[in-house]
């Protein structure tokens, strides 16, 4: 925590939370549990740490720790994340809605998020990932090429569109994808 704190400007005035680092390590476990992969604690007690800071502060704090590219991006993404988990109710969110802004988001991020929220949101979240994790798109530009389309702009926006339908369990299979990709193609020549 020294490294931490002793990077801190002089005039700021932070109260460690040891009580949110414990919980931070509890879920940080969990969600090795269940997703594995990595999970930084260093990086997860950064976010907490450093978005707990005026965002006017952050960008000195983080060039005093000499924090690496990825962390400073997560930080960047960490801030974004803050002020649209005040304005979402994660409950009623989709998860193609959630993707929009954590798409991009490493798993320190979103147990951060996790720990900023209610319990349904907690559950919501961890769903969304999950959801995200297996989230597989079976439509790829050959299988576009044979039903006639030519590569282009569109290719990217249907593939995008599939992994949000995916995503919200609105599509589940190949042929669904297909299906909807057809109604897609005869409702733009009309």
């Amino acid at each position: 925590m020294n490294v931490l704190t002793d990077a801190l400007p002089e005039t700021t005035e932070i109260v460690v939370d040891e009580e949110g680092f414990r919980l931070a390590r509890m879920m940080r476990d969990q969600w090795l549990e269940q997703f594995g992969g990595e999970c930084s604690l260093f990086v997860l007690h950064a976010l907490i740490f450093v978005l707990a800071l005026p965002e006017e502060k952050r960008p000195e704090v983080a060039e005093k720790l000499a924090l690496k590219a990825r962390l400073i991006q997560e930080i960047a993404r960490g801030s974004r994340v803050a002020v649209w988990l005040q304005t979402v109710d994660l409950e009623a969110c989709r998860f193609s809605g959630m993707d929009e802004i954590l798409h991009d988001a490493g798993p320190e991020l979103l147990v951060w998020s996790m720990m900023k929220t209610t319990p349904g949101g907690r559950r919501r979240l961890r769903s969304y990932a999950e959801a995200r994790q297996n989230c597989r798109v079976a439509t790829d530009g050959s299988r576009l090429k044979a039903l006639g389309f030519q590569p282009g702009p569109l290719f990217g926006e249907l593939l995008k569109e599939l992994y949000r339908l995916r995503l919200d369990g609105e599509i589940t299979s190949a042929e669904e994808e297909e299906a909807y990709i057809r109604t897609r193609a005869s409702g733009q020549s009309s």
